[in-house]
């Protein structure tokens, strides 16, 4: 949305409740954490400049650590990114100065 030139805005007066349904699926404990940590790792490599997503990976991989207290789940992550390498690689589209600029001046985390 930002390389079609959309802005974002933030209004603390305004709330979004996601309604869960039964089709959902629900995601929970380790599995949340490792979910997420691949899920902004794998974002991070597509659409942001170096360094970003090595820090990104290595904040997520603490956090998951931390969380979990599993130290296998963080080889898991970075053993399914290795594999999966070279199609993040072929959708790799980092934002330009402008645009990581914009994000910068609007307070969005960049690092992790």
């Amino acid at each position: 949305m930002i390389r079609q030139g959309y802005e974002i805005w933030y209004d603390p007066a305004v709330a979004v409740f996601h309604h869960r349904t039964p089709a959902g699926r629900e995601v929970v404990g380790p599995a949340y954490w490792l979910a997420n940590s691949l899920n902004k790792s794998r974002a991070a490599w597509r659409n942001l400049p170096l360094p970003y997503p090595w820090t990104v990976m290595l904040a997520w991989t603490a956090r998951l650590i931390l969380k979990t207290r599993r130290p296998a789940l963080a080889w898991r992550v970075w053993a399914t990114l290795w594999q999966e390498r070279a199609l993040l690689a072929s959708e790799r589209q980092p934002l330009d100065t402008t645009q990581i600029d914009y994000l910068r001046r609007i307070g969005a985390r960049l690092w992790f």
